[in-house]
């Protein structure tokens, strides 16, 4: 459930158009995402999901250490 919670919310906002406000949500969908995908082992998904939140803030330290 968290899963599908998490994507609506990465669909609601387009990278290219968003604020700075928005941008910060999009990288916690991205970084709470990948958390989530690792706790029922899916491990690529994971890494996928930091990746992609490391595009919009790579000194995010949550997403570092997810990936790591």
């Amino acid at each position: 459930m968290a899963e599908n919670c998490y994507k609506q919310g990465l669909g609601c906002i387009s990278k290219e158009q968003a604020s700075r406000s928005c941008l910060r949500a999009l990288l916690l969908c991205y970084s709470n995402l990948a958390a989530t995908h690792m706790s029922l082992g899916r491990m690529r998904d994971a890494i996928e999901d930091c990746r992609l939140a490391a595009e919009i803030d790579q000194n995010f330290l949550k997403v570092q250490l997810r990936a790591a």
